[in-house]
């Protein structure tokens, strides 16, 4: 008898190829091995299936997508192939720690956490350093996820039964937040747990979409507020939702150097979770200094990491 997986690890992969083996072995590394590796290949015309398949072992379980899609497709059946309790992801540039599974799974003994999500180091071949401050302990909601989401996708494991509470999964409208919209979603429903140790680790290089197209992330977080203001699947944060929706405009505002001084008719203080949300979009109504201040910053990341 086939003792069943207990997590299920996603990973999507489209020409993986160069760091794919770093992110498997980090996986076989694993002191929890009861898991399944479920491999989604979207189609892709490098040598990752080959990489993947060379590994001979059976909880490494590959797929090969029929068609070339987006994320959230992609995630969204990579899921239905999973068969654990447990759901953790995986991308193909990115790395864990050992005790990764092992120090997560503990922490759904308490049957009300739903997500458990752990500091991760951002790493590039010139630098590395972690994401939240190693005496930071906070906690994490709906409200803050929506409007100033902290998570980093590699670090997170998820209860598969509290998933299925959720009337829908992924959501392959979606190509770059498809994430984003299940964690919220998810997290309307059940409790989120940080877990305050460095475990996963997030490589940066040149062809992160999250930093060189920012505005194809803005237009479906965009679309994602639209729909949600118009649904009841989070009733509970139509207020969050707006902020977003005022963050998402500012930041095209500053990417397309437009301005409108019909956009200060919508400024509320009110309307914000916090200063810092304000001062952001206020100060995009500035004409031109906002967008020379982005442009130095983006300068400066590429200093910093590249």
């Amino acid at each position: 008898m086939i003792k069943k997986p207990i997590i299920s690890i996603l990973m999507n992969c489209f020409n993986g190829e160069i760091f794919l083996k770093d992110a498997i072995e980090s996986i076989l590394k694993q002191s929890f091995k009861d898991w399944e590796l479920i491999f989604w290949d979207n189609k892709s015309t490098d040598k990752s299936i080959e990489i993947a398949s060379s590994y001979g072992d059976e909880r490494i379980k590959i797929f090969k997508s029929k068609e070339h899609t987006n994320l959230g497709q992609a995630r969204k059946s990579a899921f239905q192939k999973a068969k654990g309790d447990y759901l953790a992801f995986l991308d193909v540039d990115d790395l864990w720690e050992k005790e990764k599974l092992k120090s997560q799974i503990r922490i759904f003994d308490n049957k009300e956490v739903g997500i458990v999500f752990t500091n991760t180091v951002y790493f590039s071949q010139k630098r590395k350093e972690n994401l939240y401050s190693l005496n930071k302990n906070f906690e994490v909601n709906t409200n803050l996820l929506i409007t100033n989401y902290p998570l980093s996708l590699n670090s997170i494991m998820i209860d598969i039964n509290k998933l299925k509470n959720l009337e829908y999964h992924f959501d392959e409208t979606y190509n770059h937040i498809c994430d984003f919209d299940l964690m919220v979603r998810l997290s309307a429903i059940t409790k989120v747990k940080y877990l305050k140790k460095s475990l996963s680790a997030w490589r940066i290089h040149e062809n992160n979409e999250s930093f060189i197209r920012k505005e194809l992330f803005n237009k479906e977080k965009k679309q994602w507020c639209e729909f949600h203001l118009s649904k009841n699947y989070l009733t509970d944060y139509k207020k969050e939702i707006r902020e977003l929706e005022l963050l998402t405009i500012a930041e095209n505002r500053i990417l397309n150097y437009k301005f409108n001084f019909n956009d200060f008719k919508k400024l509320k203080i009110t309307s914000f979770s916090n200063y810092r949300n304000f001062a952001f979009v206020f100060l995009s109504c500035i004409p031109v200094l906002p967008s020379i201040v982005f442009r130095l910053k983006e300068y400066l990341y590429k200093l910093k990491w590249k």
